[in-house]
């Protein structure tokens, strides 16, 4: 719970008035994914010094992140993008995190595929997006927002998730064991 109550009380997550509280949300815990995600090194260019989250939908959500554009995390500068409706496969894979809206459930099968096996953490909003293959889908139970990890996914493409993202989580799809082995 304590990763929750540093998610609300990033000031930037209470300025402006106009998006609801629930976009608000979603964009902290966007940044705060970076903080509890090991995303391979292999996902960011050699002489990059940036990390990317991506935002697929639209220039409003992505708004919502400019506050925390520019820090830092692990020596990286942060830098927010909005990609539009259609971004391509390079801009696509660009990204480390790229976060989806629901909005935009007819995309996300070509998106998946384009990221194939890049290291990309995938966040959306829709149902069935952690079947589609997605990594993190955020869900509302109760009135309250929480999210669904797809660690199968993620680990495949070589990202892990530290154990109290996990124990936030609502759900953990898990890799199925093999002969009663781990």
């Amino acid at each position: 719970m304590g990763v929750l109550l540093a998610v609300l009380s990033l000031s930037w997550l209470c300025q402006g008035a106009e998006p609801d509280l629930e976009h608000r949300i979603k964009a902290a815990f966007l940044y705060k994914f970076l903080f509890f995600a090991e995303i391979p090194e292999k996902s960011f260019a050699a002489d990059d010094k940036t990390i990317v989250i991506g935002i697929l939908g639209s220039e409003k959500f992505a708004g919502l992140l400019q506050g925390v554009a520019g820090s830092r995390i692990n020596d990286r500068r942060l830098e927010i993008r909005s990609l539009g409706e259609n971004a391509d496969g390079p801009s696509l894979r660009a990204c480390q995190v790229l976060f989806m809206e629901a909005r935009l459930r007819s995309q996300e099968a070509r998106v998946l595929q384009v990221l194939g096996d890049s290291p990309v953490l995938t966040v959306g909003e829709s149902e069935g997006f952690l079947q589609r293959g997605g990594m993190v889908r955020f869900v509302t139970i109760k009135e309250r927002l929480a999210f669904e990890i797809n660690r199968k996914t993620a680990n495949r493409v070589g990202i892990r998730f530290r154990s109290k993202l996990l124990r936030l989580a609502v759900r953990v799809i898990e890799e199925a064991k093999r002969n009663g082995q781990d």
